[in-house]
């Protein structure tokens, strides 16, 4: 691994970690972090072959954060199946007392 490329290989591993066990204010806090490291490492790759390993960390970066979007679309459809879930149950609850003359 080139030496250059260390801090966005363990920024990569600690968001990896981070997802792996839903700490999400971890994402938060890694992902704030993320350009900055990002662009040190692009300003830093001036051989081809420091182009070519960049490019396969920044590939990796990429799979991670397309699982963490995955993750986030998942979540986002079971709050909703929740939501209509409670509002079914505010509707009966509503219709009942309404019916009950309270």
């Amino acid at each position: 691994m080139n030496q250059q490329f260390e801090k966005l290989a363990v920024f990569i591993r600690n968001l990896e970690a981070a997802l792996e066990k839903a700490d999400w204010d971890e994402v938060a806090r890694l992902d704030l972090s993320a350009k900055n490291i990002i662009s040190e490492c692009v300003s830093s790759a001036a051989a081809q072959e420091d182009r070519q390993a960049l490019s396969q960390l920044l590939i990796k970066l990429q799979s991670v954060y397309d699982r963490l979007s995955a993750g986030n679309m998942e979540r986002k459809m079971e709050l909703g199946h929740e939501l209509k879930k409670l509002h079914k149950e505010r509707n009966a609850i509503s219709q009942y007392i309404q019916s009950s003359g309270y």
